[in-house]
C-alpha cells in the first residue's frame, strides 16, 4: 500500500481522545434506601456487565472511525492498479504507417490495429500526462501535448506507400522525451519489418550500447530504472510478398511519338527476412505455391489494359505500348495481388516528343542529306520545338564546325578522311565531350549491334558490317555516358551523353565510331540507312532512362505556377507554388494551374513503393530486446484491450479512499445506534 498525503497519517493521533475520554470516566454513586437490599445488589451486578461491554464498544467505534478517517486523508493506493492509475508520465509513441503496415491482418488493415493501440495509449492518460508522436513517414504529429491533442493527431494520421526507418525514428522519439522527475515510457507499435530496423544491426552507441547512451534517452539507470518499450505482437501478418521491382522504357522518360515504346519489367518474391532475388544464371526461382512459376504482368495505358505478358521472377520481361500521340502518358504495370498490395504495381510517366528539327552540317549529297530528306518528307522531321545538330565532318565544313547553342542534341559524325581527325576530336573538346576517336589500325569486316539498354524497338543490325572503323576512347570522367552499339569485337561504336561543360552545356550528344560512308560501313547502301537515321535522332531525344521517377513516401518541390495536386486516390489538395509536398502513396499524381484546372507544365509524376519494403521479414521481440539492452522491452499481445493492460508501467494502484470513508460512516452510525436511548436499553437488557 502506498500513499498520496502519507503526512495525513498524522491524524491518527486523534484516537488518544475517546481513549482518555472513556479512561477518565468517573463513576456516579447514588446511594437510596430500599428494604429489599439483596435484590438491587444483584441488579447492580448485572446492569454493570452490560455497561462495560457497552463502553468497551462505543470506545473502539470511535477510535476506529478517527483511525480510518486520517488514513482516508492519507490517501491510500492498494495493488497495482490500472493503467489509469499511473504516475504523471512522459510518452514517446513510434507509429509506423509505411507501406508494409498496409498488409492485411485478421481482415484489417495492419496499420488501422497499431493506431487503435495509440488511441488506447490516449485513452488512458491523465491529464498530466504529455505525449510526442513521431511516424515513421512524414512530419511529428505531436510534440509534448496533453492527451486531447495528441489524439487529434493520431486520428489525422494515415498509412503510405513510403519506407519507415523505424530505428531512426525511434532514437529521434527517445531523445525528445525530457529528463526530470517524470516518468519516461516509449511504445513501438510497428510491424518490425527487418529492413526498417536495420540501423539496429550496426553499431550506435546511443542504441545498442547500454552503458554509454545519454541519459535523456536510453540508460536511465541514473534514475534506478530503464525506459519502458512497449512493441505489439503482430504474429498473423502475410510473411509472403511478390512486387514489381523494376520497368524502365529503353527511350527514358521521354519518348518518340508515333512510334512503339517497349518498356522492360522485373519482379520478385520475397518470403520472410529472405527476398527471392533476381537470378543471374537464368534458372527459376523455387516455386512459390503462392505465386506459381511464373509472373503475369498486365499493362496499363493511360488507364486501358493494352498488353499482357508472362515472364520468370527475377528475370527481365518485355512489353510494349502501341504508338503514342504527342503529350503526357501514364504507364501501370501490375502483378496478380500478393501480400501486400502497393508494391503489386509499378507506376511510371512517359512524355511522348515530336519528331525534332533537324539542322544538318555537312557536304551536300552525302547519303545522310538524302536519308534525312526522306525523313522530311514522311514528316518524321521538323514537326518539334527542339532541335538535333548533325555534325557530319569532311575536308571542306571540318574548320569551324561548332554545334549551335540553341541545340537540344548534337551528334557527331566522323571524317573520312583521318587526317581530318584530330580537327573533330578538338572539337569533341570544345564541347566538353570526355571522348576522342583515333585511327584504328586493324582493319577487318564487324558485325555491330545495339547494346541490350537500346536494343528494344530499333531495327535489326545482323546484316550490317564495318568496313572501317575510328577507336573511341574515353578522355575523362562524365556526368552522363554510356555506349549504345558495339562491334562484334565489344567495342565502343556509338556513345551518347550529355555535356557538362563548353559552348553546348547540358546538351545531348551522340559520337558514331564510322563515317556514314560506303568505304567505311554498308549501311548507306542498304534499306537500314533511313531508319538508322530516325533511330539516331530518337536517341539524341531520349532522356535518361527512369525507373519510377520517384519514391513514395518522399517530398517533391511541384513546379513554379502549380497549386493544386490530385493524389493517386482521386482527392485533390491544394498547394502553394514551388512548395514541398509529400508524396503519401505509390501511384500517379496530377499538376494543375490555375482556377481552370489547366494542366501545370509537368502535369503528371509518378511514385513507387521503395525497394525496402518488399520484403516482409520481421524481427522477432526478443531479437529486438538484444539489440536494445538500454530499454525495457515489453512484448504485448496484439488488441486494444491487451494493449491497455501493460501500458502505463508506473501505477500508482488504486484508490481505496470511497470504501474507507464508507466504513467510517458505518462506524459512525453504528456508533449513533449505540448510544441513542433505545440502544442503550437493549445494551442493558
Amino acid at each position: 500500500m502506498s500513499f498520496l498525503f502519507p503526512a495525513a497519517l498524522a491524524l491518527a493521533v486523534g484516537v488518544a481522545i475517546p481513549l482518555l475520554m472513556h479512561l477518565r470516566r468517573t463513576p456516579t454513586e447514588r446511594r437510596i434506601a430500599f428494604p429489599a437490599v439483596r435484590y438491587l445488589r444483584q441488579a447492580e451486578r448485572s446492569r454493570s456487565r452490560a455497561l462495560r461491554v457497552r463502553d468497551l464498544l462505543l470506545m473502539g467505534l470511535r477510535t476506529g472511525a478517527i483511525a480510518l478517517a486520517a488514513l482516508a486523508a492519507a490517501g491510500p493506493l492498494v495493488g497495482r492498479g490500472g493503467a489509469g492509475e499511473h504516475l504523471p508520465t512522459d510518452v514517446a509513441i513510434v507509429l509506423d504507417n509505411s507501406a508494409s503496415t498496409g498488409r492485411i491482418l485478421d481482415d484489417r488493415i495492419g496499420f488501422e490495429l497499431l493506431r487503435e493501440m495509440a488511441l488506447a495509449s490516449i485513452a488512458l492518460a491523465g491529464t498530466a500526462d504529455r505525449f510526442w508522436i513521431y511516424p515513421t513517414v512524414g512530419p511529428p504529429l505531436a510534440l509534448g501535448v496533453p492527451p486531447a491533442e495528441a489524439g487529434a493527431g493520431l486520428r489525422r494520421a494515415r498509412p503510405t506507400d513510403g519506407f519507415g526507418d523505424v530505428s531512426l525514428v525511434l532514437e529521434r522519439a527517445l531523445r525528445s522525451l525530457p529528463e526530470g522527475d517524470r516518468k519516461r515510457e516509449a511504445h513501438l507499435l510497428s510491424d518490425l519489418q527487418v529492413t526498417g530496423l536495420a540501423g539496429l544491426a550496426s553499431p550506435n552507441p546511443s542504441l545498442t550500447d547500454g552503458s554509454t547512451p545519454p541519459a535523456s534517452t536510453l540508460d536511465a539507470s541514473a534514475q534506478g530504472e530503464r525506459v519502458p518499450l512497449l512493441i505489439p505482437i503482430l504474429s498473423n501478418l502475410p510473411d509472403r510478398n511478390a512486387a514489381v521491382t523494376a520497368a524502365r522504357s529503353s527511350e527514358g522518360s521521354s519518348v518518340p511519338a508515333g512510334v512503339p515504346v517497349f518498356i522492360e519489367v522485373e519482379a520478385a518474391r520475397f518470403s520472410g527476412e529472405e527476398a527471392e532475388a533476381a537470378v543471374s544464371s537464368g534458372a527459376r526461382l523455387a516455386r512459390d505455391p503462392m505465386h506459381g512459376d511464373s509472373a503475369r504482368f498486365r499493362v496499363e495505358l493511360d488507364g486501358t489494359t493494352v498488353d499482357a505478358v508472362t515472364g520468370l521472377w527475377g528475370e527481365k520481361a518485355t512489353v510494349s505500348l502501341p504508338p503514342l500521340d504527342a503529350g503526357g502518358h501514364y504507364v501501370r504495370i501490375e502483378l496478380d495481388p500478393s501480400g501486400m498490395r502497393a508494391d503489386d504495381s509499378r507506376h511510371l510517366t512517359l512524355l511522348a516528343r515530336d519528331a525534332p528539327s533537324v539542322v544538318l552540317i555537312g557536304p551536300e549529297g552525302s547519303f545522310l542529306s538524302a536519308a534525312l530528306e526522306s525523313l522530311r518528307e514522311a514528316g518524321r522531321t521538323g514537326r518539334g520545338a527542339q532541335i538535333v545538330q548533325i555534325l557530319e565532318f569532311g575536308a571542306e565544313v571540318a574548320t569551324g564546325a561548332r554545334p549551335a547553342g540553341d541545340a537540344s542534341a548534337v551528334i557527331y559524325i566522323p571524317p573520312e578522311d583521318p587526317v581530318e581527325l584530330p580537327r573533330f576530336n578538338q572539337t569533341l573538346s570544345t564541347a566538353s565531350i570526355p571522348w576522342n576517336l583515333k585511327p584504328d589500325v586493324v582493319r577487318g569486316d564487324l558485325g555491330i549491334a545495339p547494346t541490350r539498354e537500346a536494343s528494344r524497338g530499333f531495327v535489326s543490325l545482323a546484316s550490317a558490317r564495318v568496313l572501317r572503323r575510328y577507336v573511341l576512347e574515353r578522355t575523362g570522367p562524365a556526368a552522363e555516358d554510356s555506349v549504345l552499339v558495339r562491334t562484334s569485337e565489344g567495342d565502343a561504336w556509338l556513345a551518347f551523353g550529355r555535356t557538362s561543360g563548353g559552348r553546348a552545356t547540358g546538351s545531348r550528344y551522340l559520337v558514331l565510331g564510322s563515317p556514314l560512308a560506303p568505304s567505311a560501313t554498308t549501311i548507306p547502301t542498304t534499306a537500314l540507312m533511313v531508319p538508322f537515321v530516325e533511330r539516331l535522332l530518337q536517341w539524341a531525344m531520349a532522356t535518361e532512362a527512369a525507373d519510377g521517377h520517384y519514391l513514395a513516401g518522399e517530398t517533391y518541390s511541384v513546379p513554379t505556377g502549380t497549386d493544386s495536386v490530385r493524389l493517386p486516390g482521386g482527392t485533390v489538395r491544394r498547394v502553394d507554388s514551388g512548395a514541398p509536398i509529400l508524396l503519401p502513396r505509390a501511384g500517379l499524381y496530377r499538376l494543375y494551374r490555375g482556377d481552370a484546372g489547366m494542366p501545370a507544365d509537368s502535369s503528371l509524376l509518378a511514385a513507387n513503393v521503395p525497394e525496402e519494403e518488399h520484403d516482409p521479414g520481421a524481427l522477432e521481440p526478443v531479437e529486438l530486446s538484444e539489440m536494445l539492452p538500454g530499454l525495457e522491452v515489453v512484448a504485448v499481445e496484439p488488441g486494444a484491450k491487451a494493449w491497455s493492460r501493460q501500458i502505463f508501467r508506473s501505477r500508482r494502484g488504486r484508490d481505496a479512499t470511497a470504501w474507507i470513508v464508507g466504513a467510517v460512516a458505518l462506524l459512525l452510525l453504528i456508533e449513533t445506534l449505540v448510544v441513542t436511548p433505545g440502544g442503550r436499553d437493549r445494551m442493558a437488557g
